[in-house]
């Protein structure tokens, strides 16, 4: 892709609390998150089926990688998506800090 098209697709904005279903993140814009650390900022892609949630997140170089999925669903109850939060911030804290 040409830079300047990195670019605008890495120029995230804030997203409302009120925004749904995407509370639980940072920064969106045109499929892409980005999710701050402790240590800085992730930029990837959540999703989700039926029975599944998953996150995928990079440094904005691309170097470093992260997955996190779960199967307890997009239906989950809040204890389990705030852990789950928790889950890919912690290991993406340690992902740029490794």
């Amino acid at each position: 892709m040409p830079p300047r098209l990195i670019t605008e697709l890495l120029t995230t904005v804030d997203v409302p609390p009120t925004s749904v279903p995407l509370p639980l993140l940072d920064r969106y814009i045109l499929g892409i998150v980005e999710i701050d650390t402790p240590s800085g900022s992730l930029v990837g892609h959540p999703g989700g089926i039926p029975g599944f949630l998953s996150m995928t997140l990079s440094t904005r170089d691309g170097r470093r990688r992260l997955g996190v999925m779960t199967n307890v669903g997009d239906r989950a109850h809040e204890p389990v998506v705030d852990a789950f939060i928790r889950a890919f911030t912690e290991l993406g804290t340690r992902l740029l800090t490794s």
